[in-house]
């Protein structure tokens, strides 16, 4: 006893109770619909002429057949009719949301697929499935419905349809306001080309750099300046609103701390331009990153009056603090040139105004370790030189420098090793000042003396070691770090700026925790933690203004 049973895609052998028919009276039977034939078949079921799902997947939004049965005599062929199918209702679509709908209807006049009655044309009750979801969230269903043939036993079926990810391919970008220090701050819409209904649940972007950039990007930069170069993007991640598929602030441009500074050596008018490459993510569906959307140019610029944002063709002046135009100055001809960058194990020669900071970001590039250094202030001026071409006056001052050559660690355990060897070697040479090197759960390099003015070395405190109190409250992580170094100028007695930080990250940072009568290093180890990025700083003294400057860096 059997009875053949011909389903869409795939043909099985199954037993069924007979209800009024024998076995040898009745077979079901599925259409020959080879595309030729499809393409000018009547419409299947409610609206559309059918046509199979795509190798892999479906089309979004359209209806699409999925099976068509009839049942017929394999003795005689005699038509017993269509039958018909039933959905079976609420069927979830992964983790129950409800992705798409069936429909019925007739397939009329088509010839059988197979069998002994195959060429012959019957009627048959089709299966079609519409994908209605406009999310990213799920991408697969699984349909079940069952074939109530006219005479025969009914039978209960099931399908996995698939669609394809939909992905953004552009965004637009809009100017919302300026930050109060300083950058401007944009808002993004994604939008999808192929849907442009879609809630974006699910989704994330973040920035890369689509290419190493050059220190040469930033004009207002100097060997020897407290700012590090401001010369590519900190690497910033968000969460793209579901219903409006918008992301942001993307922060953009200069802080005033560091237009002041440039101001006061005379690098103004000057700037930065570096690129950027958007890439976007779906929670489980599409864990990979991938590139959206064309490559943009961010940057920023200032003169003695005004500062601009710049993000991907659109640009946002405003008049800042206005200032005595004076001449630009260029930076001195005593260059520190750009050495080749040493592999791992190899020696490094590192020419630069401060050595041991430049070993230690060297050091870090080589073994990805994040290794915080912290300058010394040191007051002898044998060992100042002007940064600036043409300039008078110690306002122009910065180290002098030296070469290092020192090796490099052969893998990120040896970071710490490779970093007192760099001191080491800084400290047997012509030093300003002389370092310690800390573990305590991270590495950082702190002085614990310098030159005076006569030459002598004196034992110093290191500024992160001044006690600080923060009242404990929510804040931006960017509110945090101007609270922080506010509270160390105060108990150091010196200025301290805010240099190359990642103002965006930490603008959009939450935090809720001060500092209670503690070194402020404590306090800044914690703003780092709570970023969820790997970072240091970089504390860089500039003998010139007798000043700091707080870097923070972020660190592949």
């Amino acid at each position: 006893m059997f009875r053949l049973i011909a389903v869409a895609f795939a043909t099985m052998l199954l037993a069924c109770a007979p209800r009024a028919a024998s076995a040898q009276d009745a077979a079901i039977g599925e259409p020959d619909l080879s595309p030729g034939e499809v393409a000018a078949a009547k419409a299947a079921c409610a609206s559309q002429t059918p046509g199979r799902p795509a190798s892999g997947s479906i089309k979004r939004y359209v209806e699409t057949f999925v099976a068509a049965h009839t049942e017929y005599d394999p003795k005689t062929c005699k038509p017993h009719g269509a039958g018909e199918w039933l959905p079976i209702d609420k069927q979830p679509c992964d983790l129950g949301a409800g992705c798409g709908m069936m429909s019925t209807g007739v397939l009329q006049n088509r010839p059988l697929a197979s069998g002994a009655c195959a060429g012959r044309t019957y009627n048959f009750a089709s299966l079609c499935y519409t994908w209605i979801l406009h999310s990213n969230l799920y991408l697969r269903d699984r349909i079940a419905a069952m074939y109530v043939p006219p005479q025969i036993s009914p039978v209960t079926e099931t399908f996995e349809l698939k669609v394809k990810l939909v992905k953004p391919t552009s965004e637009a970008s809009e100017f919302t306001r300026w930050f109060e220090d300083g950058l401007g701050l944009w808002q993004q819409k994604l939008a999808a080309a192929a849907d442009k209904d879609l809630k974006w649940s699910g989704t994330s972007v973040k920035e890369t750099s689509p290419r190493p950039e050059k220190k040469t990007n930033d004009t207002c930069w100097c060997a020897g300046s407290t700012i590090l170069p401001f010369y590519e993007i900190s690497g910033g991640e968000w969460t793209v609103d579901e219903d409006t598929g918008e992301w942001g602030p993307d922060g953009v441009g200069w802080n005033t701390d560091a237009i002041d500074y440039y101001r006061e050596k005379r690098r103004a008018p000057c700037g930065t331009r570096f690129r950027q490459q958007m890439q976007f993510m779906v929670v489980d569906t599409h864990p990979d990153w991938e590139n959206y959307g064309k490559m943009n140019v961010l940057g920023g610029s200032f003169d003695n009056r005004t500062m601009t944002s710049l993000r991907a063709g659109l640009s946002k002046t405003r008049e800042y603090k206005v200032v005595a135009k004076k001449a630009r100055l260029a930076c001195s001809k005593i260059r520190f040139p750009d050495l080749p960058p040493a592999g791992p194990g190899a020696m490094a020669v590192i020419d630069d105004p401060r050595p041991v900071a430049a070993a230690a970001m060297e050091i870090e590039r080589v073994s990805g370790r994040a290794i915080s250094y912290e300058d010394a202030p040191f007051r002898d001026r044998r060992a100042m030189a002007s940064m600036v071409e043409a300039a008078e006056g110690d306002a122009f001052l910065a180290p002098r420098g030296d070469v290092l050559t020192t090796p490099m660690p052969s893998s990120p355990d040896q970071a710490a090793a490779a970093l007192r060897a760099a001191v080491v070697r800084y400290e047997a040479g012509r030093p300003v000042a002389a370092f310690d090197v800390i573990e305590d759960g991270m590495i950082r390099v702190a002085p614990r003396a310098a030159v005076d003015a006569s030459g002598a070395m004196r034992p110093v405190t290191p500024a992160l070691d001044r006690r600080i109190s923060l009242k404990a409250k929510p804040r931006t992580g960017m509110e945090l770090l101007g609270d922080l170094r506010e509270a160390v100028a105060a108990a150091e007695g010196r200025r301290v700026l805010i240099g190359t930080v990642p103002t965006g990250l930490l603008s959009r940072l939450k935090v809720g925790f001060g500092a209670a009568d503690e070194p402020a290093r404590a306090a800044l180890a914690r703003l780092v933690a709570a970023s969820g990025r790997k970072m240091a700083w970089k504390l860089l003294y500039d003998p010139g203004f007798d000043d700091y400057a707080l870097n923070l860096t972020v660190v592949d």
